[in-house]
């Protein structure tokens, strides 16, 4: 019968602990990632040798903001990227079917390295 989600176990039980975990996830992997871009850019404001506390904490902040804003930006486009919906059909094969794979490239220099002859069949 193959592994079931929760969901189907458990009902809404179930899925309420499927949202409530990806939301703690995401909220400990947003803390997490805030503390390492502020780890970070106290390491940055410590290069520079200014004249008063208030100049190095300003530094200190807005050297923090914006790694911890190119840090999201990153993760929400991977994310994006990652979930991206199929626009074309994807055609069912087995792992290792090369059928779709002769107009590739690498494709084409891995046949010509192996030395396959182009009457060979092609899984």
């Amino acid at each position: 019968r193959g592994c079931i989600g929760p969901e189907e176990v458990h009902g809404f039980a179930g899925f309420l602990s499927m949202v409530a975990t990806d939301i703690l996830l995401a909220l400990l992997i947003n803390v997490a990632t805030g503390e390492l871009c502020k780890a970070f850019a106290f390491q940055i404001a410590k290069f520079w040798n200014f004249k008063d506390m208030r100049h190095r904490l300003f530094c200190f902040h807005m050297t923090g903001a914006l790694i911890d804003g190119l840090a999201a930006i990153g993760v929400f486009s991977f994310l994006a990227f990652a979930f991206l919906p199929e626009w074309e059909q994807t055609i069912e094969a087995s792992w290792d079917d090369a059928s779709m794979c002769q107009h590739f490239f690498d494709y084409q220099i891995c046949h010509a390295m192996a030395g396959c002859s182009e009457t060979d069949q092609v899984w």
